[in-house]
């Protein structure tokens, strides 16, 4: 009883320490590429997310999968992501094929010595990091549900300072008879998607209705459309995205 009271005291500490530590310390490490990076390269403009990972952890794999949705639609508002794999060296082989399942964008890099868990002092993944531009530790978390995706957009948002769109619309390819536009979406979003003529009147519903936060595809049939120029129109009532359609013959 004793011991895993002092387990718990101990844990509790850590978890404190970190939250209220000031600055996350400079490292080095390589990226799956085999190439050297620095905290000061993987720092965004606005926030970080250094998210502690294995290869064998359900809410690790889908913490990572809802950061990358955020990262997709927000990455040029100044967020970056960074994976830290903390697999031994046997496991290694094991985390390329999976990045690359799992369609991530965002930056990987590993730790097989445990040297940044170290650092980081945590006990248990998956543990995130927040940190601001000046590399100063907004919050840390472990575990992941997807009761948590809401505080971690929250975060992200308020961290960028801007009321950026929950969701980003793809460009859409020249075609003659049929296309799809590819919709990312960083939180659960009631979407209205329709096609429209050149001046934004709308011509056919295409999607209306909640989204779950991913990368969803939508089709558009145009058979019945002459050529020319259209527009793919997505509205979720705070925002309104437009890109152009161009039908050929």
């Amino acid at each position: 009883m004793e011991a895993m009271l002092k387990r718990i005291i101990t844990l509790i500490v850590v978890v404190v320490s970190a939250s209220t530590a000031g600055k996350v310390p400079d490292f080095q490490a390589d990226d799956l590429e085999g190439r050297q990076v620095t905290l000061d390269s993987l720092l965004g403009e606005g926030i970080t997310i250094i998210s502690f990972w294995g290869v064998t952890c359900g809410p690790c794999k889908a913490e990572l999968s809802f950061l990358d949705s955020l990262y997709e639609v927000y990455a040029d508002s100044g967020l970056s992501v960074v994976a830290v794999n903390t697999d031994s060296r046997r496991q290694l082989s094991k985390v390329a094929p999976m990045v690359t399942s799992m369609g991530w964008d965002f930056t990987v890099i590993t730790d097989p010595d445990g040297k940044l868990v170290r650092l980081f002092k945590f006990q248990a993944i998956p543990y995130s990091v927040y940190v601001n531009p000046e590399k100063e530790i907004i919050k840390t978390t472990t575990g992941y549900t997807k009761k948590d995706e809401r505080e971690i957009t929250e975060t992200v948002l308020e961290a960028l300072h801007a009321d950026t769109p929950a969701f980003s619309l793809g460009d859409c390819k020249p075609v003659i008879r049929s296309s799809s536009v590819r919709i990312k979406v960083s939180q659960t979003t009631d979407l209205n998607v329709f096609l429209a003529d050149s001046s934004g009147n709308e011509i056919k519903p295409l999607h209306e209705g909640a989204l779950e936060p991913g990368s969803h595809t939508i089709d558009i049939k145009v058979e019945e459309l002459e050529a020319g120029a259209y527009q793919v129109i997505a509205d979720d009532g705070r925002t309104r995205i437009i890109k152009e359609l161009q039908i050929i013959e």
